[in-house]
């Protein structure tokens, strides 16, 4: 009876050890994992260890053989490296990330705007979309001061929007670079004083502006827990504006710097 249990006990204990699947991957490495999708070109894996969290993708280039946890093994064969060539070759263990990120843009408060940005990823994760939606929290009064004379303020912007055509090199990395050509709107108001005829009395105007600017930018999305990534981006370009009351503005250089916090889903 003692040995019976023992027997048992043993069994369940193997069990358990196999329970798993192991990937052997090209470099020599192994990796405890739970495969969830192994159906196309890359595999779907979560670390043995932790099931509950993120999912990995894994290029079956970057692998020789699976151990399945009912004891089978699922060789790849070389040809398959040899006919696709892959593109990240000092990382393969990339995210499985979401199509859809929203994130919001801390750096603007300096400017006193509240910046959101919704960006839809492409399904081959190279290539995305962007389009920032900013409003400020410190609009221009109601009525101006009688007793002051106002010049234009082109830097209170009432609202801002624009569109990022974003391009990912290597694709959702856990840390991952982009370059994207942006075109930027943004409208301003802003209180205008002029003099009378008799330039004695002055009189004094709410006026609107829009400039329109194009910019190269470049920047980096840290992807950290779960769904959570933050990003930092830079970039210069050329604005001008378009003359919808009394003063045009200043042409000139455009700048923009961000510092983000994202949620993918």
């Amino acid at each position: 009876m003692f040995r019976n249990v023992i027997l048992l006990l043993l069994t369940f204990i193997v069990e358990a050890v196999f329970a798993q699947d192991t990937i052997y991957k090209s470099d020599g490495n192994s990796v405890k994992a739970i495969i969830s999708d192994k159906s196309t070109e890359v595999i779907h894996y979560s670390f043995f260890e932790n099931p509950s969290g993120p999912t990995f993708i894994l290029h079956k280039n970057y692998i020789d053989s699976i151990r399945l946890e009912n004891g089978t093994t699922e060789v790849f064969p070389k040809i398959l490296i040899q006919r696709s060539v892959p593109k990240h070759k000092n990382n393969p263990d990339l995210i499985d990330f979401k199509r859809n990120n929203i994130s919001y843009n801390a750096f603007d408060l300096v400017f006193e705007m509240i910046t959101f940005n919704y960006e839809y990823i492409f399904k081959s994760g190279n290539f995305s979309l962007s389009i920032p939606l900013s409003f400020t929290f410190n609009p221009l009064e109601k009525n101006p001061d009688a007793n002051q004379f106002y010049n234009y303020d082109e830097e209170n912007a009432k609202f801002g929007t624009g569109i990022n055509f974003n391009f990912y090199p290597f694709g959702q990395q856990k840390n991952a670079w982009y370059i994207s050509i942006a075109y930027d709107y943004q409208l301003y108001q802003f209180y205008e004083s002029r003099y009378s005829n008799d330039y004695i009395s002055y009189v004094t105007e709410r006026k609107t502006r829009v400039m329109n600017g194009f910019l190269m930018q470049t920047g980096f999305i840290f992807h950290t827990i779960n769904r959570l990534n933050f990003g930092l981006n830079a970039g210069i370009g050329f604005r001008f504006a378009t003359k919808t009351d009394s003063y045009g503005g200043d042409n000139g250089p455009l700048i923009r710097v961000g510092l983000s916090l994202g949620y993918k889903f």
